[in-house]
């Protein structure tokens, strides 16, 4: 993938499009969490029932740190095996209304795609 490709993908997911994109263990298709329409896509798209919980992709700790309470163990874990294919199960900060499925990818596409929106992703893998 170029870096227009990356842009390209970062804009259509901000926009509420699906994107699909390589991780650390499957290729996801993602969009914005904060969008209730664009998740609606996804779980349309996978034919999943819109109750189920999907990963939310992070570009960072500290923008995981916004939308989920870590306590000590979480904070261990991430730091031991994030970037990867780790997936953390942490309750939502009050600030919050994405799933606490979080993954911090160590794919350098997908951080491109992340960074590029400025906003996290939802993944269904």
């Amino acid at each position: 993938m170029t870096a227009g490709t990356v842009e390209a993908a970062a804009e259509a997911a901000l926009a509420g499009s699906l994107v699909v994109f390589p991780t650390d263990t499957v290729y996801g298709i993602g969009t914005r969490p904060d969008r209730p329409e664009a998740t609606a896509g996804l779980f349309r798209a996978k034919g999943r029932e819109r109750g189920t919980a999907l990963p939310v992709l992070v570009p960072s700790l500290h923008v995981a740190r916004e939308v989920a309470a870590f306590d000590e163990r979480a904070e261990r874990l991430a730091a031991a095996f994030w970037p990867g294919g780790l997936t953390l199960i942490l309750p939502r900060t009050v600030a919050s209304s994405i799933p606490q499925l979080l993954k911090l990818p160590s794919r350098a596409i997908v951080h491109g795609q992340i960074r590029c929106a400025m906003q996290v992703y939802c993944q269904s893998g």
